[in-house]
């Protein structure tokens, strides 16, 4: 459930600064309920060619958030 954590000090390791060194028993496997979240706007140039910009918010039950932005130029043939 919680790390154990070690410190080396330098009489041990011969280096000028502490080491610590993280031990963790358990298993590392876990799952995440998320959600996506975006908004995009397609903006039309000429007939045949779009310009799209997208943004973007995720966000999971692990506490992780991942935001992002992107623009794409197409053309329909």
């Amino acid at each position: 459930m919680y790390d154990n954590s070690n410190t080396l000090f330098a009489p041990i390791t011969g280096l000028p600064f502490p080491i610590v060194l993280f031990e963790h028993f358990e298993p590392a496997r876990t799952y995440a309920v998320g959600l996506n979240l975006m908004l995009s706007h397609r903006f039309k140039l000429t007939p045949p060619v779009n310009i799209k910009a997208f943004g973007d918010y995720q966000i999971n039950t692990n506490g992780d958030t991942i935001r992002g932005y992107d623009s794409r130029i197409s053309k329909i043939c």
